[in-house]
Parts: structure tokens; sequence; C-alpha cells
């Protein structure tokens, strides 16, 4: 038995109609996919916003901005003494007392000719 006439035009009909209908199924799950995608990062955006809000509260707040100035920029407020505990190593100790003790920033000579810099930027790497 071989294939006849109508049975090859049946078969035709069939690949034709089976490609008709692969490409659009393609393109809805791949249309799908980035709806997904779509939503996830809208998700990831709302968190952030959800951060971000919580951190502008905290900011609004001036014993927030007072801790961090303490904190950060090491600022002690008048009739206040601030000291630098310095280790055995020539670093600073964080202070793990709990109160207003602040320290004064120490920061590190930078250095100003061009082969200083190079010189330093590779003791860096070796670190």
């Amino acid at each position: 038995m071989g294939i006849t006439g109508r049975g090859a035009l049946v078969a035709a009909v069939i690949v034709i109609m089976a490609i008709a209908v692969a490409v659009p199924a393609r393109q809805l799950i791949d249309q799908r996919a980035a709806i997904a995608d779509a939503a996830a990062e809208n998700e990831r955006a709302r968190d952030r916003i959800v951060l971000l809000e919580e951190s502008l509260d905290r900011w609004s707040d001036p014993a927030y901005i007072a801790a961090q100035a303490r904190q950060r920029l090491r600022f002690v407020f008048p009739g206040e003494t601030a000291f630098i505990v310095i280790g055995p190593d020539g670093a600073a100790v964080e202070s793990t007392q709990a109160g207003p003790v602040s320290t004064f920033p120490t920061l590190p000579k930078k250095p100003n000719a061009w082969y200083e810099r190079l010189w330093h930027s590779f003791e860096r790497a070796a670190q």
C-alpha cells in the first residue's frame, strides 16, 4: 500500500497546520515568560520602594540623624570629649561601651606624587 494523493495532501495539511500553530504557541510561551519576568522585576521594585520609604522615615527623625552624624562623621556635642583608643596593632579600636562615645577620624596620608600613588597601588594589590 503506497501513499495516495489524498493521503499526501492530508499529511501536508497536517504539517502546515502544525507549523501554523507552533509559531504562535512559541510566541505565547515567550510572552508569558516575559510577563513573568516583568512581574518579578515589578515586585523587586516594590520591595526597593518599601525599603527606601523606611529609610526616609528614619532620616526624618532628628535622633537618628544625630546618631548617624556621631557614627559616620564622628561628631560630638558641645561639652563632650572624644577619644580614640589605639590598639596594639596601631589601629583604632571600636568602642564596645554603650553611650555617647565618639572618636575623631584618622585619615591616612594621601600620596601626592604619581610614583607614590603607583607604589601604594602596588601595595594595595599585594594585600
